[in-house]
């Protein structure tokens, strides 16, 4: 097919000029680009698919947004509360992490494995920051 459309312009000599063999690489690669296609024309659909109904468009999924935990749940401790936890971590700045339920409390001054009872004092939506109890 690429031959004959693109036939060397010297029809005395067989070997073909250097513009001939680059245009004719480049519409072999576009036919193989097109898998056999003249075209670079999307495929007809079948008569039973073309007059389907079809469902309106979601643009973005309701599903990605929605995780299996509650969006706000409640911190499992309140202010000025004494409660005794044990240290499991030591945070950047060198504050002991104790956690409840999940929920992070950061005592300064202490060490991993450490059991202090401390007072809570104030309470954020990850995290609450305590103070220990002598």
């Amino acid at each position: 097919m690429v031959e004959e459309l693109f036939a060397c312009h010297r029809p005395s000599t067989k070997i073909p000029s250097v513009a001939c063999r680059a245009l004719r690489f480049w519409c072999r690669k576009a036919d193989f680009r097109n898998k056999g296609r003249k075209h670079n024309m999307p495929r007809r659909l079948p008569e039973k698919t073309r007059n389907a109904p079809r469902k309106p468009r979601r643009y973005g999924s309701r599903k990605r947004f929605q995780s299996g935990r509650p969006l706000f749940r409640m911190a499992p401790v309140k202010e000025n509360q004494e409660i005794e936890v044990v240290i499991d971590d030591i945070g950047s700045r060198g504050d002991g992490i104790a956690k409840i339920q999940g929920f992070l409390i950061f005592v300064p001054r202490s060490k991993i494995g450490e059991r202090v009872r401390v007072r809570i004092r104030s309470v954020g939506e990850k995290f609450a920051l305590a103070e220990r109890i002598a």
